[in-house]
């Protein structure tokens, strides 16, 4: 399986990371696998972080979250053995963070990786 997902949703450059380990969450559900490496690339201070996820299953994501600009956006693509899943939606209003699950806290050692990750501008093995 193969997930690709651009979201412009962030109002502030200080939350990006936040809605990534909020899409890694989802995508970690869809895959049902074990991430096997995390390679971030981008600059959370200029508005856009990309990460791209390769999972032990033989699964991949690649993961876009930037700055919404007061237009929030999502697109987002799965592709599995069965078939396709394309969305693309503008969001109005623009949400207020409240959907954010309670899970989350265990993606924060995830996080510190996808930090790794961008400081050294090299994919982390886990």
């Amino acid at each position: 399986m193969f997930v690709r997902c651009t979201a412009a949703v962030a109002e502030r450059v200080e939350t990006i990371k936040d809605h990534l380990a909020e899409m890694i969450y989802y995508v970690n559900g869809w895959l049902t696998a074990s991430i096997r490496r995390v390679y971030a690339m981008g600059k959370q201070t200029q508005g856009h972080v990309v990460i791209s996820l390769e999972y032990d299953s033989g699964g991949s994501a690649l993961l876009t979250c930037a700055l919404e600009h007061k237009l929030p956006q999502i697109d987002l693509t799965i592709l599995g053995s069965s078939g396709a899943i394309y969305h693309q939606e503008l969001i109005q209003p623009p949400r207020d963070d409240s959907l954010t699950p309670k899970a989350m806290d265990h993606m924060q050692q995830l996080m510190i990786v996808v930090d790794q990750s961008l400081a050294t501008g090299q994919p982390v093995d886990l």
